[in-house]
C-alpha cells in the first residue's frame, strides 16, 4: 500500500522489528527540527494505521527552542541570533536543541495495561545515560 504521508523522508525510514523484537533504529543524520517534526507526525499516523512496527529516529539538529504547553508567554519571547523557536504540542517548557546534541524520537506502540508514559521516558532516559557511559 503506497504511503500517504507528507514527508519525502517517511516513505524511505519505513520502520518495522528487529528479530529481537526493539524497535527499528534510524539515523537522519543532522536535520532541520520543523523536518524531524513533521517526519515524527507522518511516522505515527503510520504506526497508528498499523502500517510500520516501532521506530526510534535518532537525529541532530541546528539550533532551535521548542516551547510546549507549559512554556510562559513571558519566558521566551523569541531565540535571537536567528535561532529558530518552534512552538510544541507536547508538555513542558522550553528546550533547546542544536550540533553536537544526539535527540532520540521514540514512535512506539505501548501495550495496554503498561502505558505509565513517565515510568517509560524515566526508563529510556537511563537507558540512554548507560549506553552513553
Amino acid at each position: 500500500m503506497p504511503s500517504t504521508s507528507s514527508s519525502p523522508r517517511a516513505d524511505r525510514i519505513g520502520g518495522g522489528h528487529r528479530a529481537d523484537g526493539g524497535p527499528q533504529a534510524r539515523r537522519l543524520g543532522r536535520l532541520p527540527y520543523r523536518e524531524a517534526w513533521a517526519l515524527q507526525k507522518d511516522l505515527v499516523e503510520q504506526r497508528l494505521r498499523g502500517e510500520i512496527g516501532d521506530v526510534l529516529l535518532i537525529v541532530e539538529h541546528e539550533q532551535v527552542i521548542t516551547t510546549g504547553r507549559a512554556t510562559s508567554g513571558r519566558f521566551l519571547t523569541g531565540g535571537g541570533d536567528g535561532v529558530d523557536v518552534v512552538e510544541v504540542e507536547r508538555g513542558g517548557q522550553a528546550t533547546w536543541h542544536g550540533p553536537g546534541q544526539i535527540v532520540a524520537y521514540p514512535i512506539v506502540a505501548m501495550a495496554e495495561g503498561h502505558r505509565d508514559l513517565h515510568a517509560w521516558l524515566r526508563a529510556l532516559e537511563q537507558a540512554g545515560i548507560e549506553t552513553a557511559a
